[in-house]
C-alpha cells in the first residue's frame, strides 16, 4: 500500500505515529506529524486526492465508519466523514498533558483517551461522543498511559502504562476491576482482546526502546486473572499487538 498511499508529491519523511483502516476497508488514515495536515485520510484503491486533516499522533475509526478521532496535543479532534469531515474538538477545562493515545468503544457512544503523566500521574478520560462532555476520569496509572483497548462487549477497557501496569476497568461500575503486572520489570506498550473477550494480549518491554533487553507477550485470562501463556522471541520491546480475527492466532 505504501506505494500508492501516501502517492508522490506528498512529504514521506516525516516520522509515522500510526494507522488505521475504516471498517468497510476503504479508507486508510494515517498521523505522520504534528499540526496541520498532520493526519491523511484517503481510499485505498481509488484515485481520489487524498484529504490532509489536523491532528497527530494517533488515530481512530468508529466501528460505524461515521468518525474518526485524533489526537491534537491536548485536545482530541473527531471529524464527521458522513458530513464533509465537519469536526468537533473535546478540550478539557484545564490545561493538562498531550494525549498519547484513543479508543472508541465498539458502541460508538464513548470514545476512552490516554494522556501522558504530570508530576507521575497519568490520567484516563471517557468521553460521550454524542454530547462531547466529559463523563468519568480515572488517574491511577503513574506513568504515560501508552495503549488502550475494549473488550468486545465493551464492558471491560483495559489501559497499559509506562508504570508497568494494565489496569482492567468495569464500564458500567465506573471503577477499576483488577490491575495486572505482566512483567514487573517492563512497561506495557499494546493491548488487544481477544475476539471472544476471554484473553487479553499484553506486550511488553523496557521503557527506553534504545536498551537491547527482550521483550515479550503475555496472555492475561480474564476470569482467573493470571498470565496462562508467555510468548518470547524478540530482542527488544515488543510495541504492538493483534489478533486475528478467527483468535487462533
Amino acid at each position: 500500500l505504501w506505494t500508492t498511499f501516501p502517492r508522490p508529491g506528498l512529504d514521506t519523511n516525516s516520522l509515522g505515529y500510526a494507522v488505521a483502516f475504516s471498517p468497510d476497508s476503504k479508507q486508510l488514515a494515517s498521523a505522520t506529524r504534528s499540526g496541520d495536515g498532520g493526519v491523511r485520510i484517503g481510499s485505498v484503491q481509488g484515485p481520489e486526492p487524498l484529504r490532509e486533516l489536523r491532528g497527530d499522533r494517533c488515530v481512530q475509526f468508529s466501528l460505524d465508519g461515521k468518525w474518526l478521532a485524533t489526537a491534537d496535543q491536548q485536545s482530541v479532534r473527531l471529524y464527521d466523514l458522513a458530513n464533509e469531515g465537519q469536526v468537533r474538538v473535546f478540550t478539557a477545562n484545564e490545561r493538562k498533558p498531550r494525549v498519547h493515545c484513543l479508543v472508541f468503544s465498539p458502541d460508538g457512544q464513548s470514545l476512552a483517551v490516554g494522556r501522558a503523566a504530570a508530576k507521575d500521574v497519568a490520567e484516563l478520560e471517557i468521553w460521550d461522543v454524542s454530547t462531547g462532555t466529559l463523563r468519568q476520569s480515572w488517574r491511577e496509572h503513574r506513568a504515560q498511559i501508552t495503549c488502550l483497548a475494549f473488550s468486545p462487549d465493551g464492558k471491560l477497557l483495559a489501559s497499559g502504562s509506562v508504570d508497568k501496569a494494565v489496569i482492567l476497568w468495569d464500564m458500567e461500575a465506573g471503577k477499576e476491576r483488577t490491575r495486572a503486572i505482566a512483567n514487573p520489570s517492563q512497561s506495557v506498550w499494546s493491548l488487544a482482546f481477544a475476539p471472544k473477550g476471554q484473553i487479553l494480549a499484553i506486550a511488553t518491554g523496557p521503557g527506553d526502546f534504545r536498551l537491547h533487553k527482550p521483550g515479550e507477550v503475555a496472555l492475561w485470562n480474564i476470569d482467573t486473572e493470571k498470565v496462562q501463556t508467555r510468548f518470547q522471541g524478540h530482542s527488544r520491546a515488543v510495541t504492538s499487538v493483534i489478533f486475528s480475527t478467527d483468535g487462533q492466532t
